[in-house]
């Protein structure tokens, strides 16, 4: 099942009758349309993308965690455009149909494009699932999670994340090998990639579990983690909001007893001037000297500093800055969970049911769906970019330093 589209386009024998529902001309125009020219563009904008992504991470330096986590999400994901750039200029190549290859295209496209991109987008998925759980526990143990999730630790669970993804898809490789096979219809002999027999065996028992029932844990945890964070969300929105309200209901009444008491004091000195005139008469004349006294009064109170007021900026400001994260990460979940879950259901769905399979009966449709999944999980390497401008102020602001200021500067 991971060589999902190694098929695509391989001609099928008549008694499989895989034109069910869907014809061999239309498949072929989708994977035209879908893989060579909007795969070729989403690609390579996910590799601008995300290069830009690393380079902004790396100027703000790795002191903070997240910094650590999200940049390793991006180099992740800069692999899965890179390789899928390669993937679908192997594609175009075997559109073109250049006959005078020394190669097989199809199988070596799997070896050297399809399964490392495969296998880096695992590490991306299970990168997405750590940052999204990380959130979370921050969230709901913020005093715990400031001592436990250090930078060398989230520097740790990345390096293992990666090494045990790397582990579990070897048998890709380890189940395959490079051998020069002579093709009868083109009379010639081509490199191809076949399988080891003596080691099929045990990797078949593997399939299920690899690209079934892990993507499904995957998904289960980033979807737990996104619910817990997006519930956060709109509670700390509806206490903002409750917050806000009670301030400006205490500064109203506040204000409104400001101007009752201001009113009481000039009736005071009014009073007092006009019943000790001897004493305005000592202090020059009474009125004005009660007037500049109450101004001085009002002054001495402005300049008194409310008790705690920096400290509660402080927690204010940090309470914002949590919370701004915490909706950054949510989208990046919402994000990948629509990108990648069709991709998954469908491969385990031809998992359980081999007739909708690349060898099955539904081939086509199998395919022509694939297409249009394979693009969207293209798509979840290249819109963090946007979702990291658009809600993180730090980013932005390095961002447009490092950028849009020198292109200001270079235009002038």
């Amino acid at each position: 099942m991971a060589a999902s589209f190694n098929a695509t386009l391989q001609p099928v024998a008549a008694e499989e009758s895989s034109s069910v529902y869907v014809s061999d001309e239309v498949v072929r125009l989708l994977v035209i349309v879908g893989m060579v020219l909007f795969g070729i563009v989403i690609s390579f904008f996910g590799v601008v993308a995300n290069s830009l992504i690393v380079s902004v991470f790396r100027r703000q330096g790795f002191s903070d965690k997240t910094n650590i986590s999200l940049c390793s999400l991006a180099v992740a994901d800069l692999g899965v455009s890179l390789f899928a750039v390669f993937d679908c200029c192997f594609t175009a190549v075997y559109v073109v149909g250049l006959s005078d290859l020394d190669f097989e295209v199809f199988g070596v496209r799997a070896m050297l494009a399809d399964y490392p991109r495969l296998i880096l987008a695992k590490v991306s998925s299970w990168l997405t699932a750590y940052i999204s759980t990380e959130r979370c526990l921050c969230v709901m143990f913020p005093f715990w999670t400031r001592t436990s999730f250090t930078p060398r630790i989230t520097i740790t669970s990345v390096i293992c994340i990666t090494v045990t993804v790397l582990f579990l898809h070897f048998p890709l490789y380890y189940v395959r090998t490079f051998q020069w096979v002579f093709h009868p219809h083109l009379n010639r002999t081509l490199l191809t990639v076949v399988f080891i027999p003596d080691r099929l065996n045990s990797y078949k028992g593997m399939s299920a579990p690899l690209f079934s029932f892990l993507p499904l844990v995957n998904l289960i945890i980033i979807s737990l983690s996104t619910m817990i964070l997006a519930k956060q969300v709109m509670r700390s929105a509806k206490w903002r909001e409750n917050h806000s309200s009670a301030d400006n209901t205490q500064k109203t009444t506040g204000t409104q007893r400001s101007r009752n008491g201001l009113s009481s004091s000039l009736a005071g000195a009014t009073s007092s001037v006009v019943t000790t005139p001897s004493l305005s008469a000592e202090h020059g004349s009474g009125y004005p000297n009660s007037d500049s006294q109450i101004r001085n009064t009002k002054k001495e109170e402005k300049n008194i500093p409310p008790a705690n007021t920096q400290d509660k900026q402080d927690v204010s400001k940090q309470s914002r800055k949590s919370t701004a994260l915490t909706k950054m990460v949510t989208v990046v979940t919402i994000v990948f969970i629509v990108c990648t879950t069709p991709s998954n259901i469908s491969i385990s769905i031809g998992i359980l049911y081999p007739t909708f399979s690349t060898t099955g009966r539904m081939r086509n449709l199998f395919v022509s769906l694939m297409v249009f999944w394979k693009l969207l999980e293209i798509m979840n390497s290249v819109l963090n970019i946007f979702v990291y401008y658009k809600m993180s102020s730090k980013f932005k602001t390095t961002f447009n330093e490092m950028y849009a200021v020198k292109n200001q500067k270079s235009k002038e």
